[in-house]
C-alpha cells in the first residue's frame, strides 16, 4: 500500500445549495474513519486543552481545519486568536477571554487550596500582561511570571495574589493549606517570603503543616491575640483524633462538612463527645458557619471557657487518657519546610 496523502475534498454538513455550504474546504485523508477536527482535537489536548492559533498552527492545523472544528462544535473560539476544548472549566475560559490565566482565590481553589469565597473573579496577566476587554466583575492582577495560557499560576504567585488582595486571615488559611497537601516547594516559601509585605512575614513562621481544613486555621489564627496556645491533631484514647486541646482539657472541634455529612455524622459525634466527657473532657463544637459567619459567639464560648477553666485548678488534672504521643501529622510539622532569611 503506498504513503497515505491528503487530497482536499469539499465537504459540508449543510444541504446543497445552502449559501454557508460553499466554498467550505478541508484535509481528509482518504480512508480515515476519524472527523476532520480530530487533528485540532489532539493538538489543543496536547497543550493543555487552550492554545493561541500560532501555536496549533505551528503543531501543522490549518486554517481550514480550524474553522471546520469551530463550526462543528469540535472546538470552542474564546476570541480572536485563542481556541479551547468544549469542557474546559468555566473559571479558565473566563479568564483565557481577557487575557489572562486564573488568579488570587480563583486560581487557589482549582490548585486544592482551602479559600474563603469572596464573589469576585481573579485575573492573573503576570509581570506586563494585556487585559482584554471589559469585566466589572474582575480584579486583575500583575506580579513577577509569565502567563501561559490554559495554565494555573505557580502555587507561590497565587498565594503573594491572596496577601495582597483578600488579607492576613485567608491568606494564611490557604498558605496552611498549601503546606498540609505540599503544594507550594522550599524555594517557593523562599519566594514568597522575599515578595510578601514585611508586616505579613511572621504568619510564615507561625503556619503548620497539620491543618486539616481552614477553618481550623482561622480559629488558631484568631486565637493567637489572647495569647491561647491550642495543642492541633491530639490523640485521645477511645476518643480518637481531635482537632484542638487546650490546657489539658477543654477540646475544640471544628466542622467543615456539608449539611448532609454533619447529620449522617451527628451519632458518631456525640459518642465521641460522650467519650471525651467519661475521661474529664469539655468540648467545644463549631461549624462552618458559626466560624465564618458568627466569629463573636465562637470566641465569647472559648473565652468563657478558658476562664472558667483558669480559675478552677482542678481543671488541669481533671483530663486523663491524654495519648502523650503526638500525631503522625503533628510530627510530620516539625519537618515541614519554613521560610528563611535570605
Amino acid at each position: 500500500m503506498g504513503p497515505r496523502i491528503r487530497v482536499p475534498l469539499l465537504i459540508s454538513r449543510h444541504p446543497v445549495g445552502c449559501p454557508h455550504s460553499w466554498g467550505m474546504r478541508a484535509s481528509v485523508v482518504p480512508g480515515d474513519t476519524d472527523d476532520v477536527g480530530m487533528s485540532v482535537v489532539s493538538v489543543l489536548t496536547a497543550f493543555g486543552r487552550i492554545a493561541r492559533t500560532s501555536e496549533l498552527k505551528a503543531r501543522g492545523v490549518t486554517e481550514r481545519e480550524l474553522t471546520w472544528s469551530v463550526r462543528s462544535g469540535e472546538v470552542t473560539r474564546i476570541r480572536q486568536g485563542l481556541y479551547a476544548l468544549p469542557g474546559v472549566d468555566p473559571i479558565m475560559m473566563h479568564a483565557a477571554e481577557h487575557g489572562g490565566a486564573p488568579g488570587c482565590t480563583d486560581a487557589a481553589r482549582l490548585h486544592g487550596l482551602w479559600v474563603l469565597a469572596d464573589g469576585e473573579r481573579h485575573i492573573w496577566l503576570g509581570t506586563a500582561g494585556n487585559r482584554h476587554g471589559g469585566c466589572k466583575d474582575c480584579r486583575f492582577h500583575w506580579d513577577e511570571g509569565l502567563v501561559q495560557t490554559g495554565r494555573l499560576p505557580p502555587v507561590h504567585n497565587v498565594l503573594l495574589q491572596i496577601a495582597k488582595c483578600a488579607g492576613e486571615e485567608t491568606f494564611f488559611a490557604a498558605y496552611e493549606s498549601a503546606l498540609r497537601w505540599s503544594k507550594i516547594s522550599p524555594g517557593g516559601i523562599a519566594w514568597l517570603w522575599k515578595h510578601l509585605p514585611v508586616r505579613m512575614r511572621w504568619l510564615l513562621d507561625f503556619a503548620q503543616s497539620d491543618a486539616d481544613s481552614g477553618l481550623e486555621s482561622l480559629v488558631r489564627l484568631r486565637l493567637r491575640r489572647f495569647g491561647i496556645r491550642l495543642r492541633r491533631q491530639v490523640a485521645i484514647r477511645g476518643v480518637g483524633e481531635v482537632d484542638f486541646v487546650y490546657g489539658g482539657w477543654l477540646i475544640i472541634e471544628c466542622d467543615g462538612r456539608e449539611n448532609h455529612e454533619r447529620e449522617a455524622e451527628r451519632h458518631k459525634d456525640l459518642m465521641r463527645d460522650a467519650a471525651a466527657a467519661a475521661r474529664g473532657y469539655e468540648t467545644l463544637r463549631f461549624d462552618y458557619s458559626m466560624i465564618v459567619h458568627d466569629w463573636a459567639v465562637v470566641e465569647a464560648a472559648i473565652l468563657a471557657k478558658v476562664r472558667s477553666g483558669s480559675v478552677d485548678p482542678r481543671r488541669n488534672s481533671q483530663a486523663t487518657g491524654m495519648d502523650d504521643r503526638v500525631s503522625a501529622r503533628q510530627a510530620a510539622r516539625n519537618t515541614a519546610p519554613r521560610a528563611f532569611d535570605p
